[in-house]
């Protein structure tokens, strides 16, 4: 046996990962990872007029298009993979002004992102940018309105709030002004949104366990509470006349309960509307309470909205699929506004139509796997399809003063903003990026499905290689993350996964046959799905996912049995060191990326008392999930694992703790007889902020596939 000492290697993030022979391979990846992604897309209140971040290769762009042409015009000058995100964009109720959030935010420690470990460490900033009337733009200007992300903005245009723990201020956008106190609060302030008239804020209060829907009227020398109890109120939503607040109210969890967002319950939650002038509120719906029910776990816009002064919109999922539903202010039956066995992810309303993304129809053989958009008339639920429902991906949908404007892909080509004038085709709004992206070197991913030992269809994209091969070929398992995520045969509306699509496609045309599983407890396939028994912490179950797809991939008479790896992010790191340390006999080789090791630590991480239970009542109960918990993680099954793997962290990581991987690699080390590579990125975040970062991760793993499932051509990955 090899021992640890002469096959382990440790990569910094300075090491040089690729000799002077893989200088083509460094450019080859250009090709697929700098494809254009674009997100953030928002419309003017009262104009036709359009804002989006682009980024391209990690620099971040602004760009604005204007009504009835909508010709793109860049409005930022950043020239540099900085790491500092753009975000949060949004008009003033003119549209002639734009605020965005420079930088993102800080840790638990109070610390901002430093990707590039600059001196002066950087800090996050809410910038203006002047643009002009429609029509007639004039020179663009930007400057400093806050420091920090400013929180909503005034109906005035005129200021913003600023809000730290529960002190809550008023900023001019004037940077010569300074900000004017309104009130302090106990606990954190979430949520504030200010009536339409501007007179009055509404906001919660979060205080531990339970949360207070709190009314500020500007002037006055005492906030008033919304009905207060000991549940958790969320989302205030003013009503268009501003006479009535509609929000969610969140059962309080007892001292024996914790919901960590794993497991067949969820949250049970109603839909409260309150009277601002009395005070008085009522619940105008309420989810059943059979234990199942509860507020979906589903990426997209979730928020309420008021279809009319007396229409409230809300999101539910008591049929088994995510659902939007319309119900009277004053209480009566909810309607659903989009019924069918597939789910509705992002929605908004204006000028009484519902604008939502999609799965719903399978007529063109594609299944659930795709994003399409419908408008929906809420008065009697007339629908009107808007994108084709073919092999897409739609998201961000915005209204227009006649029209819609959303962001798709496909295939072959990353997220484009796309405008939809009524009774028009719609026309696809290009930028004038300059990319080494190369479309004509995609493959198309075939949409594929397969049966698990226990009954569940799972649905996977498979990437095949351009040329067919005269032997069998290595394959890769692509694991996402989350695990609330689906993956689609189209570049993804996330950045992160954006750029694992075009990996995915980089390893294809090496040669690679790639099986990218949408495994359960993702979302896109209804709740039965999405919160099965028994999986992450409780016992992942989805693990049977994983081999179900090596036994696919097995069959394939394409595919060399023997050379099957795995590679997947942060959820998909756990399964890969799942797949690792249970079956390294099934597979070869693995790539972890920011994985969890122990669901223990992890939760822990996350903030869940689940195992810090003190009422001696519950001290069993407490023990016996722990052990539930460890089992069900790949330090549990350690003393099995033999293939080789390489871990990659950041070690700013928020969302899955660095020392996950640092307490494995001290377990490997002390195993002694696992190859393992170990690639250290210092500053950044989860989700990479800089495009070098992507970069160098996936070269490391391009690279440690290949030596381990392609040796011939190792020396060209």
């Amino acid at each position: 046996m090899v021992r640890l000492s002469s096959c382990m290697r440790l990569l910094s993030a300075g090491f040089a990962l690729l000799s002077v022979g893989h200088a083509a391979s460094a450019q080859s990846l250009d090709a697929f990872l700098a494809a254009p992604h674009r997100s953030g897309l928002v419309a003017a209140p009262t104009m036709d007029r359009l804002a989006w971040v682009e980024n391209v290769e990690g620099v971040r762009a602004i760009w604005v298009a204007d009504g009835p042409t909508f010709t793109p015009r860049r409005v930022t000058a950043f020239t540099e993979d900085d790491g500092q995100t753009v975000s949060g964009l949004r008009f003033t109720p003119d549209g002639t002004v734009l605020l965005y959030t420079y930088g993102d935010g800080r840790n638990r420690y109070g610390e901002y992102p430093n990707p590039t470990t600059a001196a002066a460490a950087p800090l996050q900033e809410t910038r203006a940018l002047r643009l002009g009337p429609l029509g007639r733009p004039q020179p663009d200007s930007t400057w400093i309105a806050a420091q920090g992300a400013a929180g909503a903005l005034h109906p005035d245009g005129a200021h913003v709030l600023l809000v730290r723990g529960g002190t809550v201020r008023l900023a001019p956008l004037d940077p010569n002004e300074d900000p004017e106190p309104l009130f302090s609060v106990r606990g954190s302030v979430g949520g504030a949104t200010w009536s339409p008239d501007g007179t009055q804020l509404a906001f919660v209060s979060r205080r531990g366990g339970h949360a207070l829907l709190g009314l500020y009227q500007l002037g006055a020398t005492r906030v008033r509470w919304i009905a207060p109890s000991v549940d958790r109120d969320r989302s205030p939503t003013w009503s268009p006349d501003g006479t009535r607040l509609a929000f969610y109210r969140f059962e309080g969890p007892g001292l024996d309960v914790a919901y960590t967002g794993f497991g067949p319950e969820s949250e049970p939650y109603d839909v409260w509307v309150a009277d601002v002038a009395s005070g008085e509120a009522q619940p105008v719906w309420r989810v059943p309470r059979d234990g199942r029910q509860g507020f979906p776990s589903i990426q997209g816009r979730r928020d309420l909205a008021w279809a009319d002064n007396q229409t409230v919109v809300f999101p539910a999922e008591v049929e088994g699929w995510l659902h939007l539903y319309a119900v009277p202010a004053a209480g009566g039956p909810a309607r659903n506004l989009t019924p069918g066995a597939c789910m509705n992810e992002d929605a908004v309303v204006a000028g009484g139509m519902l604008y939502v993304t999609h799965n719903c129809g399978a007529g063109d053989g594609l299944g659930l796997d795709r994003r399409s958009l419908a408008q929906i008339r809420i008065t009697d639920g007339q629908r009107t399809p808007l994108t084709d429902g073919g092999r897409e991906v739609v998201w961000s949908p915005v209204p227009l003063t006649d029209g819609v404007a959303y962001v798709r892909a496909t295939w072959d080509q990353p997220g484009a903003v796309t405008v939809q004038a009524a009774g028009q085709d719609a026309r696809r709004l290009d930028t004038e990026a300059v990319s080494p992206f190369q479309a004509t070197l995609l493959v198309e991913p075939e949409a594929v499905t397969f049966v698990t030992d226990d009954g569940f269809t799972i649905h996977a994209q498979l990437f095949l290689p351009p040329e067919p091969a005269a032997e069998a070929q290595p394959a890769v398992v692509f694991l996402h993350g989350g695990s609330r995520r689906q993956m689609f045969p189209a570049f993804h509306m996330s950045g992160y996964y954006h750029n694992a699509y075009a990996f995915n496609q980089y390893l294809a045309r090496q040669g690679y046959v790639v099986l990218s599983i949408n495994f359960r407890s993702g979302i896109g396939y209804g709740k039965a799905f999405r919160q099965p028994a028994g999986y992450g912490w409780q016992g992942a179950a989805e693990y049977r996912d994983v081999l179900a797809a090596r036994r696919w991939l097995a069959a394939r008479a394409d595919v060399d049995d023997t050379r099957i790896g795995l590679w997947g992010g942060s959820y998909g790191g756990y399964l890969t060191a799942l797949g690792l340390a249970r079956d390294s006999d099934l597979f070869a080789v693995g790539v972890d990326l920011h994985g969890v090791h122990d669901w223990t630590t992890t939760l822990r991480f996350w903030g869940s008392d689940l195992f810090d239970l003190s009422a001696p009542e519950h001290a069993a109960r407490a023990d016996s999930l722990q052990r539930l918990a460890f089992q069900s993680s790949p330090n549990a099954d350690l003393h099995r694992w033999t293939s080789p793997v390489l871990l990659i962290h950041g070690d700013d990581d928020r969302n899955v703790d660095v020392d996950e991987t640092r307490d494995l690699v001290r377990r490997l080390r002390a195993k002694g007889d696992v190859e393992f590579e170990v690639l250290l990125i210092p500053d950044d975040v989860h989700g990479f902020l800089r495009y070098a970062h992507w970069h160098q991760a996936y070269t490391a793993a391009a690279a440690f596939l290949n030596r381990h499932l392609r040796p011939a051509s190792a020396s060209q990955p």
